[in-house]
């Protein structure tokens, strides 16, 4: 019998994050990110957002923080991830080493400026997962 484990990374994410936020306003989220990885190398975690549909909304600020996993890497603190600005990565995690941990802190701040459109606006969030 011959057995081979493969090299794996994955992150998930727990939950819909969806709010509720009036002009002029901060809002503080909370939620928890898995992540898995074997990888020899050290790998970072990024994010970008993205609006879904073509209107960039006005006067929303959205900025993400993960907790690093079981102290497997460090965290670069919170990050305002730009909205309808092109696609801007920014890096959320350093020198990730190989872990399994779940339930690690994910934290979103959203501000709302008073200028802010009203309305419902949805943002993808995208994470990547890379290594030298």
């Amino acid at each position: 019998m011959t057995i081979e484990v493969e090299r794996a990374t994955q992150i998930s994410l727990s939950g819909d994050m969806r709010t509720s936020a009036k002009q002029g306003s901060e809002k503080t989220l909370n939620t928890t990110y898995s992540v898995l990885t074997n990888r020899p190398s050290v790998q970072t975690i990024s994010a970008s957002a993205e609006m879904e549909g073509s209107e960039k909304p006005k006067g929303i600020e959205i900025s993400a923080e993960m907790e690093a996993p079981g102290g497997k890497g460090s965290s670069t603190g919170p990050k305002t991830l730009p909205v309808g600005e092109g696609e801007q990565v920014k890096t959320l995690l350093e020198d990730l080493g190989s872990v399994s941990a779940s339930g690690v802190g994910l934290t979103y701040r959203i501000s709302v400026s008073p200028e802010a459109s009203v309305g419902s606006s949805s943002i993808s969030i995208t994470y990547t997962v890379s290594g030298s």
